[in-house]
Parts: C-alpha cells; sequence; structure tokens
C-alpha cells in the first residue's frame, strides 16, 4: 500500500476530520467530504443532489455509496434514490 505517502496521509486526515451532514433525503448522516473514487480529489456537499461531480476528473460518483455513473449514464445505486448504502469516511492506502 501507500499508506506512508505523504498526500495519502494528508487526504486521510482531512477526509477523517471532515464534519458529517444530514442532507434532505438522506436516512443517515454522511461525511461532508468525499474523495473522488477515481482520482483522489476532494469534493464538498454542494446541493440536495447525491450525484456529484468531481472538480479533477470530471467524472460523477454518488456521494452515498462512492459508485461511479457507468459510460451509459446509468448508476449502479439505481439512480437519485437517496437508498443505497451509506459508506463511511474513506481512507486510502
Amino acid at each position: 500500500g501507500n499508506k506512508n505517502c505523504e498526500l495519502v496521509m494528508l487526504i486521510n486526515e482531512e477526509l477523517k476530520k471532515a464534519p458529517l451532514i444530514f442532507p434532505s433525503g438522506f436516512k443517515k448522516e454522511v461525511p461532508s467530504i468525499r474523495a473522488c473514487p477515481r482520482c483522489l480529489t476532494r469534493v464538498k456537499w454542494l446541493r440536495n443532489c447525491k450525484h456529484m461531480p468531481c472538480g479533477g476528473c470530471g467524472k460523477k460518483f454518488c456521494f452515498s455509496c462512492l459508485a461511479l455513473q457507468s459510460s451509459d449514464g446509468g448508476w449502479p445505486c439505481h439512480g437519485s434514490s437517496f437508498e443505497c448504502e451509506i459508506k463511511k469516511a474513506q481512507q486510502f492506502g
């Protein structure tokens, strides 16, 4: 793994310290900051939609379950329903 990499340690620390939020439509709290599952760019919750675009690579991902949008525009977590699994704060390495 790369858990001793300084960048990974900084990302992990930021994700661990991110405040939890309770967005409208969610049944549980989620971290207010996520790392893009594709490129690790940090994304902050900004709007009332669980599908967020990454500012780094442009890929859309689910802020709740962290699934990436498929190339045909579909979602493994079945669209905009807020019923998918809520993943805990991410940690890399």
